[in-house]
């Protein structure tokens, strides 16, 4: 490893390690994203019917957006309207507001840091899991499109999730 990365993952520790004000105590930023992301954002986008691709990096991959101000692309294969479909018409600009009124008090998305809350929608976007979302079933039914899971013959995917299956 050269110097500059050595210098830069540092960095990035002294970073993630800071001491940050969140929820009324200080406590060490990494710890501040775990609680944000599990407790407020994975929620946030399960009530609307959303799936993850991996709910577990979710908090390291928003602090490393963050930090580093670029994205990872996921959903490089979804088309512009999808997104407009999914984040705009699903998850209405309201229903971030009243997210950002509980959680806008942290302090990398809070009043003075609005471009990192502007970053949160193509976020979401790209670490949803749209093939298992319940939001996607809905919008086939909305277009009135048949999807794979409206036939008569049961993927097998139901007796892999489904514990109490009699077969």
């Amino acid at each position: 490893m050269n110097f500059n990365k050595l210098l830069s993952e540092r960095k990035w520790r002294t970073w993630l390690h800071e001491p940050v004000e969140f929820e009324g105590r200080i406590v060490e930023r990494y710890k501040a994203y775990r609680v944000f992301v599990i407790t407020g954002l994975i929620p946030f986008i399960k009530k609307r019917g959303y799936s993850w691709v991996s709910e577990q990096d979710i908090p390291n991959h928003l602090a490393n957006l963050i930090y580093y101000k670029k994205e990872w692309v996921f959903q490089d294969e979804a088309r512009h309207e999808d997104y407009d479909y999914y984040i705009v018409r699903r998850i209405p600009q309201d229903d971030w507001d009243a997210f950002w009124e509980r959680w806008g008090y942290f302090v990398d998305f809070s009043d003075e840091n609005l471009r990192n809350r502007f970053k949160m929608s193509s976020f979401v976007w790209n670490r949803l899991d749209l093939y298992s979302s319940a939001a996607t079933d809905a919008m086939e039914w909305e277009l009135g499109e048949d999807g794979p899971d409206d036939t008569v013959v049961l993927n097998d995917l139901t007796y892999v999730k489904d514990r109490h299956s009699l077969y």
